[in-house]
């Protein structure tokens, strides 16, 4: 038994899914349950339990894996992303090569932050700056992270929970941000 919320769409019995990062592919959802019920299905939102087919004991589903419904299409880590962050505490400048480690949901992986496409704070007087050199503290800004690990992230308006990211380095908050 699986247990977890569902984020976005709609699972069912019988649905054939995938797991990612584990990399298993081809199980099928046995039953759903939700405090000792059975559903018909599960949408987002709700917290359940999924007894899933075809797990053997050699395979591990790991806490924060993601199961997706194969006939949906294949989820795959990114290359790279786009976020729009607030840069919340940090004494000098970040710029492109900062490498922070990035948390979206349980994952947990360090990302370089390889451009900056624009940046705005009062010191611009509200005005959207293209291609600055460097952000600084109290400063909104769209930037570009590349993974040094399997990452696996949606835009915020395609699944909130997977588009929300926090930015820490040295175990301070550096950055909040969403994934564009």
């Amino acid at each position: 038994m699986l247990n977890g919320t569902a984020e976005q769409g709609t699972l069912k019995p019988g649905d054939e899914i995938g797991i990612v990062p584990s990399g298993l592919k081809g199980k099928k959802i046995f039953s759903i349950g939700q405090h000792k019920k059975q559903l018909d299905s599960a949408g987002p939102g709700d917290s359940v339990g999924l007894s899933i087919k075809g797990i053997s004991k050699d395979e591990k589903v790991q806490p924060g894996d993601i199961i997706y419904v194969q006939k949906e299409g294949e989820l795959l880590p990114i290359k790279s992303f786009n976020a729009m962050v607030a840069v919340q505490e940090h004494p000098g400048a970040l710029k492109p090569g900062y490498c922070p480690v990035i948390f979206c949901r349980t994952a947990k992986v360090a990302c370089k932050m390889t451009k900056i496409l624009w940046k705005q704070s009062k010191k611009t007087g509200g005005a959207k700056v293209d291609n600055p050199p460097e952000v600084s503290q109290f400063e909104n800004a769209e930037v570009t992270f590349e993974p040094s690990q399997p990452l696996f992230v949606e835009s915020f308006e395609q699944c909130a929970a997977l588009g929300r990211i926090a930015v820490m380095d040295s175990n301070r908050l550096k950055m909040l941000g969403k994934v564009t």
